[in-house]
């Protein structure tokens, strides 16, 4: 039988079917009539009745489904090929609940035996048209043979361990259950059993009290009793069909626990079986409109409270409760108490007290290590001090040159696992520091762990801020549905993680070498590690792609106008592909925020963004190179059509998108276009400037927009950063875009003063600012900017001194990054409003700034600013001369 199942539905050829689904059906009926008000609050009878009733028509299936094949009925074809039909899952463990899945097994003992085929084929139809077709139900399907049991996953292996016989060979299916058994890996079994209850009770605030109860996944849950029968099955190797009465002999749980446990259990079950009815389908979810309804089912009685009738809700949920906290308090008993260990690895090792252990046989150290390795990456186990020390005089002792010889032909594929690895890529590499394989194999690496960074920047040494960054692709690759799963599609658009992870490891190992850029000097060795590692050449390529380019991408977004067409066009020059867009943005946002604070902030995460979406979009054809005038006709008349939206005056709008420059409406929203516009109408009203703060909240940083008349001369950034600085907020970037003053085409009429806009980007201490200080910073920005304070004033009524003056690092200035602007870069140590003495001291040459982008790593401030003359053009820098100016006494 093909492992895809044939198409299902109604089928005329088989005749059966309509007889079969009456049977099914009408037993249904008599369950919810007649045993479901009898047994009340037993749930467990409802469960073996409706099993019972499946294993019936199931029974018959098979019965049909062989006629005239030559099969058994004890399932053996004439070629002595064997068939078991098995019931898995909740229906194994004779817990079908009204509306739950039937989960059916199909065993054989060898593929391709055409009597077995023909036989499976015809059940599956037969079942999926009496109990999909015709019944409703949900079935799941699975077609096994017994060698695959060792590569079952952990799912099916559980879903297996409840599995029963219901038609067919008996020794086939006793065979399939000592095969499963023999594969499972007891330690890793119940460490994965433990972490999936942990993550299901996390979700449900670990607490069994919750108002509307999942009773089946959440804490207390039927779900809860599962693990303790799949813990205890694995643990002691039971293969009991209910294995509660050995928890006791086995000192899990006492006798009175385990008889408690069984009621409760029934209890729950007795909720979950109501819930389907009221619903007409699977329900597991306790909400607050079925309470009253559920409890009438169970046959419970309302209680008297202080003279009051309480309602039947009430009393059904303190039943509830009672008995959730008896299954809750056996999980998480036995599964503590199964953890303490002894278990036993695949490898021979053995698992106590949170650690593994060697075991009583004598295991290759290759074995061990790899044993060791899968535990620390999916379960965060790792060795105990003895297994650590020995192991590690294994590996070093370089007079065992067989072992040595293994090691270092097994090494390349082991980290290539470790870093493929779905899960604890960080952990894996760390217990390969600890082993000494990383000193052995690749010293590239391991030498980074003593390596001081040499900047004030970074917390850690090279090596460990490199784990860190690691630990931070991870944290992407594992982003849960929320603001940050972008990150985890991202992650899985890569073809080669592994890559993009040796990358990480690697991208800092240039540092090593002071004598020049560790990039370029990284680069080399990334690509020799890679070759050595046998990874393929696309592969090597990539890694040392992005080692060479790991800063370029965080450099772009510190120092250069993203609004610049030419900023985007020249990064895409260099990362052309889209692979190696999306890996770099991963690597780069890791390196940053493993760095600290001072590198990574909320402004530098949405830049970066920024830049990869329109890097994206520019690979992608998305962004026209230098717009052409008929090109920005069309697209103004694009903006004001979506500014019609708004509510706004037509003239308004129509003024405004001539009066503003293409790169204004290239990269401004419609929303913040509209409160512009209205800006703008205040301040031509009134004729001071306006101050908004627009922007979502919660994102860590503030934007800042003020619109105000233009001054005769240069200086205005400068007094804003000047009122920033008063008030002890830092500035990361600015953006400047001047209105024009010109009369509009045939209206013969001047459209009032040339204004400017200016937004800033924010934070105070790190953080948004707080009302009150908005509140603050806007009425001091409008005294000064209005003239009634000087910046003199406002510092000295703040109590807010300047810096001395520090030496200037360094001035360049560059008139090849941008198409219209001199970009000035300057390198100082920080100081007390440092920025509004650049500012200043750049005004004070007749210099107009029209963006600038801020950073201050560790102790030194990098800043770069795009700058015109009055006439708008491009302007000659005496970088001494500068200097000077920067450093005058204010």
């Amino acid at each position: 039988m093909p492992r895809t199942p044939p198409e299902s539905g109604p089928h005329p050829e088989l005749p059966h079917a309509a007889e079969l689904a009456d049977l099914l059906l009408a037993g249904r009926e008599r369950i919810r009539l007649q045993v479901a008000p009898r047994v009340g609050a037993d749930g467990r009878e409802l469960g073996i009745q409706m099993s019972g009733l499946t294993d019936e028509v199931l029974r018959r299936i098979f019965s049909i489904a062989k006629g005239g094949t030559g099969l058994a009925d004890d399932g053996t074809a004439p070629s002595g090929a064997r068939m078991a039909i098995l019931a898995t899952g909740g229906y194994g463990r004779r817990e079908l609940a009204p509306f739950s899945d039937v989960d059916v097994t199909f065993a054989v003992s060898e593929e391709g035996d055409p009597v077995l085929d023909a036989v499976a084929r015809r059940m599956f139809m037969l079942i999926m048209d009496v109990f999909t077709e015709r019944a409703g139900l949900r079935v799941g399907y699975a077609y096994r043979l017994i060698e695959e049991c060792a590569g079952l996953d952990q799912t099916i292996q559980t879903a297996l361990m409840d599995a029963r016989i219901v038609a067919g060979n008996l020794d086939l299916a006793r065979r399939l259950t000592r095969e499963l058994f023999r594969c499972i890996e007891p330690a890793a079994f119940a460490m994965a059993k433990a972490r999936e209850r942990e993550s299901a009770w996390e979700s449900y605030g670990h607490s069994v009290y919750v108002s509307e109860p999942n009773v089946k996944e959440g804490p207390g849950g039927i779900r809860d009793l599962h693990a303790v029968l799949w813990v205890a099955k694995a643990r002691y190797g039971i293969m009991a069909a209910d294995p509660l009465p050995l928890l006791a002999r086995r000192g899990l749980l006492s006798t009175n626990e385990v008889h408690r446990l069984c009621a409760a259990s029934s209890f729950v079950m007795a909720v979950r079986n109501h819930l389907h009815y009221r619903a007409s389908r699977q329900a597991d979810v306790l909400t607050a409109d079925k309470q009253d309804a559920v409890a009438a089912d169970l046959g419970l009685a309302t209680a008297q409270t202080s003279g009051a009738t309480q309602p039947l809700a009430r009393a059904l949920m303190e039943a509830y409760y009672a008995n959730a906290e008896v299954i809750h308090r056996a999980c998480r008993r036995v599964i503590d108490r199964s953890l303490e260990g002894p278990l036993f690895t695949a490898g021979g090792l053995v698992f106590m007290h949170g650690a593994i252990h060697p075991g009583r046989v004598s295991t290759d150290v290759p074995t061990m290590v790899s044993d060791l390795l899968r535990y620390a990456q999916e379960h965060g186990v790792g060795p105990s001090p003895e297994l650590l020390e020995s192991l590690r005089g294994h590996i070093a002792d370089e007079a065992n040159h067989e072992l040595a010889a293994e090691l270092e032909r097994t090494f390349p594929q082991v980290l290539t696992n470790v870093l493929s690895s779905p899960s604890g890529v960080c952990k894996g590499i760390r217990l390969l520091l600890d082993l000494g394989l990383m000193h052995r194999f690749l010293p590239e690496f391991a030498r980074l762990m003593r390596t001081s960074a040499l900047s004030l920047a970074h917390r850690y040494t090279v090596g460990e801020h490199t784990l860190r960054a690691i630990e931070q692709l991870e944290q992407m690759r594992d982003a849960p549905d929320g603001p940050d799963s972008e990150y985890r599609r991202m992650f899985e658009s890569v073809s080669r993680p592994e890559a993009l992870f040796l990358a990480a490891l690697l991208h800092d190992a240039g540092k090593v070498d002071l004598s020049r850029p560790h990039a370029e000097t990284g680069a080399a060795i990334a690509q020799q590690a890679a070759l050595r590692l046998g990874m393929d050449a696309e592969a090597v390529s990539q890694i040392a792609f992005l080692v060479r380019h790991h800063l370029l991408m965080s450099e772009t977004t510190r120092l250069r106008d993203l609004h610049q067409e030419q900023t985007v066009r020249d990064f895409v020059s260099v990362v052309d592909t889209q692979e190696l867009l999306t890996m770099l943005f991963l690597l780069t946002r890791a390196d940053m925020e493993a760095t600290g604070p001072s590198v990574w902030t909320p402004v530098q995460s949405q830049f970066l963004e920024d830049l990869y979406y329109r890097a994206e979009a520019a690979l992608a054809g998305r962004i026209p190179k230098s717009p052409t005038e008929p090109a920005m006709a069309a697209y103004r008349t694009r903006v004001r059509e979506e500014l019609s939206l708004h509510n706004l005056p037509a003239a308004d709008v129509e003024q405004h998108c001539a009066l503003m420059p293409a790169n204004y409406l290239l990269n401004t929203p419609p929303a913040e276009v509209a409160a512009h516009i209205r800006a703008v109408r205040r301040v031509l009203t009134a004729g001071g400037p306006v101050v908004l703060f627009p922007g979502e909240r919660g994102k860590g940083f503030t934007v800042l927009t003020i619109c105000t008349p233009e001054e005769p001369r240069p200086g205005l950034l400068s007094k804003i950063a000047g009122v920033l600085y008063a008030h002890d907020v830092a500035v990361h970037a600015a953006q400047v875009f001047t209105r024009e003053s010109a009369p509009l085409p045939g209206s013969g009429q001047n459209s009032g003063p040339r204004l400017a806009l200016d937004t800033l980007w924010i934070d105070f201490h790190g953080k948004e600012l707080p009302a009150l200080k908005r509140q603050e910073v806007e009425a001091d920005l409008v005294r000064v900017l209005s003239g009634r304070e000087t910046i003199q004033e406002l510092l000295a009524r703040k109590n807010r001194r300047l810096g001395e003056g520090a030496p200037v690092r360094s001035i360049s200035a560059n008139n090849d990054l941008s198409d219209g602007y001199t970009v000035i870069e300057i390198r100082t140590p920080d100081q007390r409003g440092l920025l509004y003495r650049i500012t200043r001291a750049i005004a004070a040459q007749g210099w107009d700034i029209h963006s600038a982008r801020i950073n201050t790593v560790g102790a030194e401030a990098r800043d770069a600013f795009y700058v015109t003359d009055r006439q708008g053009r491009k302007v000659s820098v005496d970088p001494a001369a500068l200097s000077e100016a920067i450093r005058k006494p204010m």
